[in-house]
């Protein structure tokens, strides 16, 4: 059958076509047309000026006689007759004395006499002497319009774009329907049974009548469609087959590999050689090789910390048994981590190899420390609270028989021995009843109390214990949450850690004591065993004293744990205070430096009131900024590293890790993408926090710095009173702890140079 392709469809060619004839057309009889014009004028130009010649010259003869015997009227009546001409729109006489003669034609043809030529455009002049016997007696000035000239040319041209117009219709329109007859149409035939074919549809045919090359070429099309319908008859069973085999091999494929990738265990497929074969998400997340990129590849390419365990590998295929690491450490990004290795050999395909299956078990073991901790000082608090009792008792007894015998008693020595007897009973009695109250697991007399209105009170105590040379300072928010909490118990909390750092700062220094709203999530408390998630009022008591050493950080919440000498502490005040805080319902961090000082971070839970206080800048974490840049975390202290690199990473950025100012240093010389560098400002080695910003800015000017501390900002402030770089610093800084929230928006705002 004869098969007409759908016109609308394939306009193009045949518009293409038309479109180069039209044109060519359009444009030979536009050079014609252009010819013409120039031609008509060039003419009506030269007959223009040679009107005014020719009346210029007429002037200039016929007033020789008149303008020589001053007869005016005569040279009158000769201007008068000259301008009556169409064309001749100003004759004027210049130069003669005491003659002034000047005729001009307005747009009506009403001729005017007037004292100076006229001035206008569109008017050609022409100028000439007018002599008698050889003298010059005076100029004649001759103007002719353009205006006739101009309304010739115009008419012209409408008549030569009605002959293209014309013209060009009539030679365009007979080669477009030849154009479309004799070469589109077959065109579109062919190229419709081409596009059926392409489709599958191999029943339309071309039928051609012609004896040309469209004609052969429609043959072969024809002998083509039947050569393909046998050949697909026979791939038709073959292919439906391998589609139905390759169907379920790919579902059974991806069943497996969505188990696998679902895993939150890194699984890796290994040959005898060392060669990887299986290549699971996980091991993709934590190494940063795709799939593509590791399978084939040795262990030691993909996962070069795994490089040493191939020995294991090879004695799992050599025995068939299974083999198991436990608790196998490692540092990845500066911090030391745990894992469990077991190794699974198998037989796959007369190729001998292995599974390695690595499980994270760093926030396993560091939850199991947390707990032994806690339970430690459970017991040390049970422990603490029967003995304590016991001993309460004993010094009842005691005290009542002394002050029985010191009424019987009447030798002054013996009562000055009995009063010193007794100021030890009730000495004893006040270790007693420390030791009861950190014993106790339920708040005495708990209160709805605003935090600052405590430390207000016992502000003048505070100034009265501690020493002139130390300086006290109290920063509160207005919108500070009220907590649940026993005000006594927080006035001798905040007194406890106000003396501990006195003793800490000998020589004087500088006592911080602050509060700030925190909303603490998910992911920070997955970092601090102990804690929990939601909204808390932090209490903090920073000093710039000695600090601490990380032996004295892990028992200087034990009872009867003290550095200071003998006789000068009884090792109950941080101990009172933890079990207060716990009582509380809080957690307690310390941040300390040997050298820097030590604050302490009392979290209490946020009590509900009447009052709703805004949480300042926590926001739902489905409204945090974002970003795409590349970040240099910068901490000394594992367990924050990895928060904040789990922070960012959540938030879309890139992370680079480094403990300390000179790895920093080797990160960003190595990788010049880096955006913004956040550091902790306390760090080992010989350059802290902001050393390490000042050499940043003097080497990469234009990189943003974010500062981030447990100290607070008062001091750090003014330790750095000297430098504006680093006081800018210090005011902007990040203060520990820090949630999601709060580290979004203080990054983006300072990668946005808010």
């Amino acid at each position: 059958m004869v098969s007409y392709f759908p016109r609308h469809k394939y306009r193009s060619l045949l518009f293409q076509l038309s479109g180069f004839v039209l044109i060519t057309t359009v444009l030979v009889l536009a050079l014609f047309a252009g010819y013409r014009y120039q031609q008509q004028s060039k003419q009506l130009d030269a007959e223009l000026m040679s009107l005014l010649e020719a009346n210029t010259g007429f002037l200039a003869t016929s007033l020789q006689v008149p303008i020589y015997n001053y007869d005016l009227h005569a040279a009158e009546a000769i201007c008068e007759a000259v301008i009556q001409a169409k064309e001749v729109v100003s004759v004027s006489i210049e130069n003669v004395t005491n003659v002034n003669l000047a005729f001009v034609k307005n747009d009506q043809g009403e001729v005017q006499r007037t004292k100076s030529p006229l001035i206008a455009s569109e008017i050609l002049w022409r100028s000439e002497n007018i002599t008698h016997k050889g003298k010059n007696i005076g100029v004649v000035r001759v103007g002719v319009t353009k205006k006739y000239r101009n309304e010739s040319i115009s008419s012209t041209l409408k008549l030569i774009v009605i002959q293209i117009i014309v013209l060009a219709f009539l030679l365009a329109v007979p080669l477009i329907l030849l154009l479309r007859y004799r070469f589109v149409i077959p065109i579109q035939q062919l190229t419709s049974v081409s596009s059926s074919i392409a489709s599958g549809d191999l029943e339309q045919a071309v039928i051609s009548y012609r004896n040309d090359e469209l004609g052969e070429l429609a043959k072969t099309f024809s002998i083509m469609q039947e050569s393909i319908k046998e050949k697909i008859k026979d791939l038709n069973n073959e292919v439906a087959e391998r589609k139905q085999a390759e169907y379920t091999l790919r579902s059974l494929r991806n069943y497996l590999s969505n188990i696998i990738d679902s895993m939150p265990s890194i699984l890796i497929g290994v040959e005898s050689d060392g060669n990887v074969t299986q290549w699971n998400a996980e091991a993709v997340r934590v190494t940063g090789v795709s799939e593509k990129e590791a399978l084939g590849k040795s262990l030691d390419q993909s996962f070069p910390r795994l490089s040493k365990e191939m020995d294991i590998v090879r004695v799992a295929i050599k025995l068939g048994q299974k083999q198991t690491v436990r608790e196998r450490q490692y540092r990845q990004d500066g911090r030391a981590r745990y894992e469990d290795m077991i190794i699974y050999p198998l037989m796959a395909n007369g190729v001998e190899g292995a599974v390695i299956r690595l499980d994270d078990i760093t926030e396993k073991i560091a939850n199991e420390i947390a707990l032994r901790r806690a339970q430690k000082m459970e017991a040390v608090g049970h422990l603490t609270g029967g003995i304590a009792h016991d001993f309460n008792n004993i010094l009842g007894v005691v005290m009542g028989n002394l002050q029985l015998l010191k009424r019987s008693v009447v030798d002054a020595a013996a009562l000055e021995r009995i009063e010193s007897a007794l100021k030890g009973t009730l000495r004893g009695a006040e270790i007693t009843r420390k030791l009861l109250r950190f014993s106790r697991l339920e708040p005495q007399e708990a209160k709805l109390t605003l935090i600052h209105k405590v430390v207000e009170t016992v502000r003048e105590l505070l100034a009265k214990s501690l020493t002139v040379s130390i300086e006290v300072q109290t920063h509160f928010p207005e919108n500070l949450w009220p907590v649940m909490v026993d005000p006594g118990d927080l006035g001798d909390a905040i007194l406890n850690l106000s003396l501990n750092a006195k003793d800490a700062m000998p020589n004087g220094g500088n006592l911080v004591i602050e509060a700030a709203n925190k909303v603490l999530d998910e992911i920070y408390v997955s970092h601090n065993p102990g804690s929990t998630p939601g909204e808390f009022v932090m209490l903090s008591v920073s000093d710039n004293g000695t600090g601490m050493t990380e032996e004295v950080k892990e028992k200087v919440l034990e009872p009867f744990f003290t550095t200071k000498g003998p006789g000068k502490g009884t090792g109950l005040g941080l101990s009172m205070v933890y079990g207060f805080i716990r009582r509380s319902g809080g957690h307690l961090k310390i941040y300390s430096e040997l050298g820097q000082g030590t604050t302490f971070q009392l979290f209490f839970p946020r009590a509900e009131d009447d009052t709703e206080t805004e949480a300042g800048d926590d926001h739902p974490d489905s409204t945090l900024p974002t970003g795409s840049e590349t970040i240099l975390v910068v901490d000394d202290e594992d367990s924050l590293l990895g928060i904040a690199s789990d922070y960012l990473s959540q938030l879309g950025y890139q992370v680079f890790c480094a403990r300390d100012a000179e790895q920093a240093l080797n990160v960003l010389n190595d990788h010049k993408e880096i955006d913004l560098v956040f550091s902790d400002v306390i760090m080992p080695g010989e350059l802290d926090g902001y050393q390490l910003a000042e050499q940043i800015q003097h080497d990469y000017p234009t990189l943003k710095i974010l500062m981030t501390s447990g100290f607070t900002k008062r001091q750090e402030t003014d330790d750095n009173h000297r430098n504006a770089y680093l006081l800018k610093l210090a005011e902007r800084r990040l203060y520990k702890p820090y949630s999601l929230s709060e580290l979004a928006i203080t990054l983006r705002r300072t990668l946005d140079g808010q």
